[in-house]
């Protein structure tokens, strides 16, 4: 079925990753598919990029969907879209630019701590 499809396939990303996928955010344990886009996004930017080295593990394919519309489980360089989450934090760590970087930090701010940023002139010179 397509749901063992896609369980296989987080089960080869877990294990192949640097992450640890016990960490995955709540937000997305809502569905197999959900964890799957976090996965397997945090996977390939690990891997700056590159997908799935095989398309098949313990003799199933494995697969993901195609991404209608961008999931708040998937993990970008977009600093203000990507996961609140480290792995949020090392993809755009990556880009080496703080402007980026204040855009995350102004969002962990807002969003998870329920605070406000004074200054932005001084947040992006941090």
């Amino acid at each position: 079925s397509d749901a063992a499809s896609v369980g296989l396939t987080i089960e080869y990303a877990c294990k192949e990753a640097w992450f640890d996928c016990a960490h995955i955010p709540a937000q997305c344990k809502n569905s197999t598919w959900d964890i799957a886009e976090y996965v397997l996004s945090v996977y390939s930017m690990e891997r700056d990029g590159d997908p799935l080295p095989t398309c098949s593990y313990k003799g199933s394919l494995i697969f993901s969907r195609a991404v209608a519309s961008l999931s708040p489980c998937v993990v970008t360089k977009d600093p203000a879209t990507t996961p609140l989450t480290d792995e949020g934090f090392q993809a755009v760590l990556k880009l080496k630019d703080a402007a980026s970087l204040a855009v995350f930090m102004r969002r962990v701010i807002e969003e998870q701590l329920h605070g406000v940023v004074i200054d932005l002139v001084e947040l992006d010179a941090f």
